[in-house]
């Protein structure tokens, strides 16, 4: 969020959103868990060549993502 207050991240077409910051939070769990991936529905993420592969769209998850921790993935 970019407007400091506490609770789920706003969609990616809220004004409050800050795209920048959820990429810079994604790169430091990766750095600290390398093989864990994330559900998070913002197409310039997901879409994007740094975060393919590791980072993919799931039905609902619009404003929060999901840190998959090995032996946790979902089926």
């Amino acid at each position: 969020r970019n407007d400091a207050q506490l609770g789920n991240v706003p969609t990616p077409n809220d004004s409050s959103y800050h795209r920048d910051l959820t990429k810079e939070f994604i790169l430091l769990v990766r750095k600290l868990y390398p093989i864990n991936e994330f559900y998070y529905n913002d197409k310039q993420i997901y879409n994007d060549a740094e975060f393919k592969g590791f980072v993919s769209r799931s039905d609902g998850n619009d404003n929060h993502l999901h840190v998959m921790f090995p032996g946790g993935k979902e089926k």
